[in-house]
């Protein structure tokens, strides 16, 4: 990644105001590089529950993932913190060998705070409004698991 040293620079450089200046000249750049970590990640991989269909309680297992899309990808400075704030849509499947065949397809808005100078995550937000959502982030493990990819990612643009 040549891009990731010229990219920190560019973000370092950005001026420092009382309020956050967003900007759309690191959308792009920053777009490229993150798309190809969220698109490959195999965000639906073990999410089951038991749910109750006409009285009986059965195991459901929506745990393919069909597709991962970064939809947008905004990013706001004020020096050495800054806000990156997407939008990222994941359809999630049943496998074909399930007895009912489902597919489930979910908007994630995620926000995260970077220290630049230090080059880590501060705060992490991920929100969303159906049962995808409900599943993942009623696991604290997949939350961690996200953080950590985004910290992970993070350095690796960092070093270069």
């Amino acid at each position: 990644m040549r891009l990731a040293p010229v990219l920190l620079l560019a973000l370092a450089a950005c001026p420092v105001a009382a309020r956050a200046e967003c900007t759309s000249i690191l959308d792009k750049p920053l777009t490229a590089i993150l798309r190809p970590v969220i698109e490959n990640a195999d965000l639906c991989k073990n999410l089951r529950k038991r749910v109750k269909v006409a009285g009986i309680k059965v195991k459901l297992a929506v745990d393919q993932t069909k597709r991962v899309s970064l939809d947008s990808l905004g990013f706001c400075t004020n020096g050495a913190q800054s806000e990156l704030d997407s939008s990222v849509n994941v359809t999630c499947e049943t496998s074909p060998a399930a007895t009912v065949n489902l597919e489930l397809s979910e908007t994630f808005d995620i926000k995260a705070s970077i220290d630049l100078p230090a080059c880590r995550l501060t705060a992490l937000a991920i929100t969303s409004h159906g049962i995808i959502g409900e599943l993942v982030l009623a696991n604290r493990s997949y939350r961690d698991k996200a953080h950590e990819a985004i910290e992970k990612n993070l350095q690796r643009l960092c070093a270069g």
